[in-house]
């Protein structure tokens, strides 16, 4: 699965979603005692600090080599296939 771009981006959304609810589970209660009350500011915080996040990591992505170059191994590392 871990080799499956849709499986992982998946399961990548799967677990940033229940985080959030799990974060409401939490906090929710406390503000709103008799039901949730959701709110504009609540989609554009996560949108907010995600797309901070996600600019963060292109940046850091696109500026280092993913691929080590001169490593001696790569070409083995490469071609091996667990059965």
């Amino acid at each position: 699965s871990k080799r499956n771009v849709f499986v992982l981006a998946l399961s990548a959304v799967w677990l940033l979603v229940m985080r959030w609810v799990d974060l409401y589970w939490l906090v929710l209660p406390n503000l709103h005692k008799h039901a949730p009350h959701f709110s504009w500011m609540d989609l554009t915080t996560m949108i907010g600090v995600g797309g901070i996040f996600v600019w963060r990591f292109w940046a850091l992505w696109t500026k280092n080599v993913l691929i080590p170059i001169n490593d001696p191994g790569l070409k083995q590392s490469i071609e091996f296939v667990n059965n």
